[in-house]
């Protein structure tokens, strides 16, 4: 869990193998990830606050995983740094 004193937050990413692949490297050393495969109704123990399905149309072929994989890595480390959590000093490439 990462904290800033105000916002708590444990991100859960569960997919298929190919997007648990590509998170993997992606979110590498970033805090507060999990990335698991599966269901998420299957693997949540309390409370869902947030569904997001930010596939960046992955599921027509549009957008590479890897490459969406990035994005979202990209968009969290920018979130860590706007809520005041060190997101370990580097952007995800």
């Amino acid at each position: 869990m990462i904290s800033n004193g105000v916002t708590e937050l444990e991100l859960w990413l569960v997919d298929r193998r190919e997007l648990v692949d590509a998170w993997t490297v992606a979110f590498d050393g970033l805090p507060g990830v999990h990335i698991r495969e599966g269901d998420i109704l299957a693997i949540a123990e309390n409370t869902i606050v947030s569904l997001f399905c930010p596939g960046l149309a992955t599921g027509i072929g549009e957008v590479a995983l890897v490459e969406a994989a990035g994005e979202m890595a990209r968009a969290y480390w920018k979130w860590l740094a706007r809520i005041g959590v060190d997101p370990s000093g580097r952007v995800p490439s």
